[in-house]
This record gives C-alpha cells, structure tokens and sequence, in this order.
C-alpha cells in the first residue's frame, strides 16, 4: 500500500516539475491519442457496415428479385 501511495507522490511530483509547457504538450499528444484512436473505431465500423452491405446485395437482392418474379 505504501508503495502505490509513493509512486503518486512521485507522480505528482514530476508533473509539478513539467511547468506549463510539458503539461500542454502532454495534453496535446493525449489528445491526439484519442483521434487516433477515434478514427480506428470508426474505421473498423465502417468496414464493419461495408461488408453487411455487400452480403446483403449479393445474398439477399437477387432472392428478393428472383421472389417477384414469381
């Protein structure tokens, strides 16, 4: 327990040590690191709607066409 309070001092400690332009520059980049991340998920998502899309179109349609035929 005493170890994990100490490594907050610690933390806490170097954080004061960064001034003004560090902690802004850590915000910028933990920033980024969200948009990154932001922008994978959508990617994914997106090749996600992609392929139901797809699978719809070539599984779905031509039954759905093929039924009205009838």
């Amino acid at each position: 327990m005493q170890t994990s309070v100490a490594r907050l001092f610690r933390l806490a400690e170097m954080l004061e040590r960064l001034g003004i332009r560090g902690r802004l520059l850590l915000a910028f980049f933990g920033i980024s690191a969200l948009a990154v991340l932001a922008t994978a998920a959508a990617l994914y998502a997106f090749l996600q709607v992609g392929d139901v899309v797809d699978r719809i179109t070539t599984d779905r349609v031509p039954s759905a066409l093929a039924s009205l035929q009838l």
